[in-house]
């Protein structure tokens, strides 16, 4: 279940950060 909280924050995140390197970083880790 965290992990799917996770995904979903990262998802938000990369919606926002399309092109911030941070989203990619996220995207590996997710």
């Amino acid at each position: 279940m965290i992990r799917a909280g996770i995904g979903a924050a990262v998802g938000a995140l990369r919606g926002v950060l399309l092109d911030s390197p941070l989203s990619r970083a996220g995207s590996g880790v997710a």
